[in-house]
């Protein structure tokens, strides 16, 4: 009798006989079609100008959704095929003609890559300026020596169509895999909240707007205090003469955007995420984009005749919320055709990778301040609309890059990027300018007067946030989860809360004091992760208490 691992090797070798028979047969029927096919000039052109993008937003993909490609794979391609048609009026050769298109393509959209390849790996000190001339020598040198080829560069060419189809089909197997994947996911959660008890066909008490302002990475005072030596007692004492409460030992329940809006806006906490995706998943899942735009809070709100106003963020997850019945985008980078390109995320970081990043870099900085103004003068207009409105405004801020000074003047391109302490503070100052501006309008344009909550949804940003699997340090859990949390609940709804509230029961409050709900409150808690490990969560909740 055969043992079971002569058993494997004798059927492993039957497979890989068939496999190559199969192959043989296979190139005698279509070997002639797929060399032909390999030589035609029109393949490779066309997939490497879509392939940068299918690879970047693979890379990317958890954050990601796929309706972002059609715009810069269209422009992309269009620009490929006029190139090509320029370039084969003056070589007067489709081969050469789309050899050179091709290397263009790839030298554009490495560029960036090429750029710090020279800073980091050889050392060589260049501007982005001789990056750009080194390649276009290297675009020239190409272009002079096929036009020197007597012979048709039909081998190059099937090199190239080989390379280009592998690099498309790789990304695109990845995409359509994940995609797929995340459907069957997305179909099975459910974000409906178990422990919600509600009063029959309570109504509120009276309906007043809502607004929930974002400030992305905005520390509580005491670590605001400790790590920065910044003392942000005059901001706090304005808020609360304006009748705010203000929490002053407020944690974030989780480390990261991704998992604190989705956990504050279906008022539960998301522990249960680490079965279904791991604890090394680096990023955002569309899983958790569904939760925050089908949000408890906007439902129920709605069920109440709230209209549901998001104010676009930039960031892609909160740019367009799909339940959101009104969507205020702007932003504007340039118009093509008559369409206004408003940048997100996507658009502003795969440009930057691109030959443009030397000229756009300071026009996409620009359109982001532009955005951040424009959301604080709209949103101080809210009160006149007369609907009862629930309004989302996620504010970029004071989160890096660094685009404004204390004063509001644009930070100089060169100090926008990393991390630097002063500018940190320098935004942070100027954030609340514009918050005490708009709640000084917000406030006097509204009758009845309104509720509003303005919280970060975690601590500051800061280097280090990537040493998985390292335990988190004391002093890195408590600067991270820190938030400042400030409550304006009139007629008497601040009585019910407490310095150490965290989201998770914000809106467990307002529901209950405002519209006769009764969820129990959960017990605060506060779970951080490494930004290389989002679902491996380490609950550091008596670790982050203010001793007494």
């Amino acid at each position: 009798m055969k043992n079971s691992l002569n058993l494997v090797e004798n059927n492993l070798r039957k497979i890989i006989k068939l496999y190559f028979n199969g192959l043989r047969k296979a190139g005698k029927v279509w070997g002639s079609h797929i060399e032909t096919f390999l030589k035609n000039s029109y393949i490779h052109p066309i997939l490497f100008s879509a392939y940068p993008i299918l690879f970047f937003y693979s890379y990317n993909i958890t954050e990601l959704f796929p309706r972002v490609l059609l715009f810069p794979i269209t422009v992309s391609v269009l620009m490929t095929v006029f190139l090509w048609g320029l370039l084969y009026f003056i070589f007067k050769n489709i081969y050469k003609s789309a050899l050179i298109t091709s290397v263009f393509i790839l030298l554009f959209f490495s560029f960036t890559h090429l750029y710090q390849l020279f800073i980091n790996r050889f050392q060589i000190g260049v501007t982005t300026h001789h990056a750009l001339v080194f390649c276009l020598a290297l675009l020239i040198l190409v272009a002079v020596l096929l036009k020197r080829t007597k012979n048709e560069p039909k081998t190059l060419t099937q090199l190239f169509n080989i390379i280009s189809l592998a690099l498309f089909i790789s990304a695109s197997i990845n995409i359509v895999s994940y995609e797929v994947g995340i459907r069957n996911q997305l179909e099975s959660e459910s974000i409906s909240q178990g422990d919600a008890v509600t009063q029959g066909n309570q109504e509120p008490v009276e309906n007043r707007d809502i607004y929930y302002i974002i400030l992305d990475a905005y520390g509580r005072q005491d670590i605001l205090n400790k790590s920065y030596n910044y003392d942000n007692t005059t901001f706090i004492q304005y808020l609360e003469k304006r009748g705010f409460y203000v929490a002053s030992e407020s944690n974030s329940n989780y480390a990261y955007t991704h998992l604190s809006l989705p956990s504050t806006f279906n008022f539960k906490y998301l522990n249960y995420l680490t079965d279904q995706f791991g604890k090394e998943r680096r990023t955002m899942d569309p899983v958790l984009a569904k939760m925050l735009h089908e949000n408890e809070v906007s439902r129920l709100l709605k069920s109440h005749g709230y209209q549901f106003i998001n104010f676009g963020s930039g960031w892609l997850t909160t740019e367009n919320i799909s339940t959101a019945d009104v969507n205020i985008r702007e932003g504007k980078f340039f118009s093509l055709f008559g369409k206004t390109l408003i940048i997100n995320d996507f658009y502003s970081v795969l440009l930057n990778t691109t030959a443009l990043s030397p000229f756009v870099k300071e026009k996409l900085s620009n359109a982001a301040r532009e955005k951040m103004l424009y959301n604080f003068s709209e949103l101080a207009e809210m009160p006149y609309l007369r609907e009862t409105k629930f309004i989302l405004a996620h504010f970029l801020l004071p989160h890096p890059p660094y685009l404004f000074d204390k004063n509001g003047e644009p930070v100089p391109e060169d100090k926008a990027g990393g991390y630097d302490k002063k500018l940190d503070i320098e935004q942070l100052q100027f954030t609340n300018k514009k918050i005490i501006e708009t709640v000084d309008k917000i406030l006097s344009r509204s009758n009845p007067k309104p509720i509003i909550i303005i919280a970060s949804d975690h601590g500051p940003l800061f280097p280090g946030l990537e040493d998985w699997p390292k335990t988190p340090s004391e002093e890195v859990v408590k600067k991270r989860m820190s938030i400042f949390n400030a409550y304006y609940f009139p007629e008497g709804g601040s009585d019910l809360l407490y310095d150490s509230i965290t989201p998770v029961n914000t809106f467990r409050i307002l529901f209950n004091y405002y519209f006769g709900t009764k969820y129990e409150l959960l017990e605060d808690k506060s779970y951080f992760s490494w930004a290389n490990a989002y679902y491996e969560f380490y609950d550091v909740t008596d670790q982050i208490k203010i001793n007494e």
